[in-house]
């Protein structure tokens, strides 16, 4: 992939693609955060493909998370409900 590949901006910037105007404007700020990504890669032993699957993952997880947060507390509400129907018309 071309997320670190410094080469890459300036091989677009040399092309005759029609967004090469737009990338010309942005070369600085690309090579900038494509040393930044190096040095995450460097300083977390991966390579950016899997931290991208490491986050991809971790966003799942806390969605299933929130899913099942919600479940429950519609369950538990139903439950109250439930009891709080039998004690209905007792004066309580």
């Amino acid at each position: 992939k071309n997320e670190t590949n410094l080469e890459w901006v300036a091989e677009q910037a040399g092309s005759k693609k029609p967004f090469v105007g737009n990338l010309q404007a942005r070369v600085d700020d690309i090579v900038r955060c494509q040393r930044r990504l190096a040095e995450i890669e460097d300083i977390c032993s991966l390579s950016i493909g899997d931290v991208k699957e490491i986050n991809r993952r971790m966003s799942i997880g806390e969605a299933k998370a929130r899913r099942a947060k919600k479940e429950m507390v519609e369950a538990n509400l139903r439950l109250v409900i439930s009891i709080a129907k039998k004690y209905t018309n007792r004066g309580l």
